[in-house]
């Protein structure tokens, strides 16, 4: 039920995305000579760790949302916490300053929002860290149309174990 409450008050400013006509072929590693979709940018020498989690605790906004601040390949995102989201879906420009390239023929998925579909771009984050939490090689969207705020949505949050809110406090363990 309240998964429900949540998606009903995502989804009545049009930022639930339910992302469909995605595959398990999309997500796959291209072969090493084939181009990439990502790029870091000016990134530090990284050492390949597992993802990490502890708890995060977030209280409700305002506007009845919740959202944390992150960072994407070292670029700052805000997030809004959308449990209706399949995956996490990047504004162009928060994929941008993540250093992700952005093709215009690369919008090969589609996203069901209350306010209609809309198209999305298959990528990879290579890096994603909130709140002290820090998972590698995430697979996630960017949006081709206007979207007030970045969504963390199932790609992230499956990985946090348990999503429990109390009230006015969302927490993530």
């Amino acid at each position: 039920m309240l998964k429900l409450v949540v998606w009903i008050a995502a989804s009545a400013i049009g930022l639930a995305v339910v992302v469909t006509q995605v595959t398990d072929r999309i997500f796959e590693r291209a072969p090493p000579s084939a181009p990439v979709a990502t790029e870091l940018v000016a990134a530090e020498p990284v050492t390949p760790i597992y993802d990490r989690f502890g708890e995060i605790a977030v209280d409700r906004s305002p506007d009845g949302h919740f959202y944390v601040e992150g960072q994407a390949n070292g670029a700052p995102v805000r997030f809004m916490i959308d449990t209706g989201a399949s995956q996490i879906v990047l504004r162009r420009e928060d994929a941008q300053a993540a250093g992700i390239v952005v093709r215009s023929d690369g919008f090969t998925a589609t996203g069901r929002t209350a306010g209609g579909d809309v198209p999305l771009q298959p990528i990879t984050i290579d890096r994603l860290t909130v709140g002290g939490n820090e998972a590698r090689e995430l697979p996630a969207m960017v949006v081709a149309g206007a979207l007030p705020v970045s969504l963390l949505g199932h790609s992230w949050l499956k990985r946090t174990g348990q999503l429990t809110i109390d009230g006015d406090r969302m927490t993530l363990e």
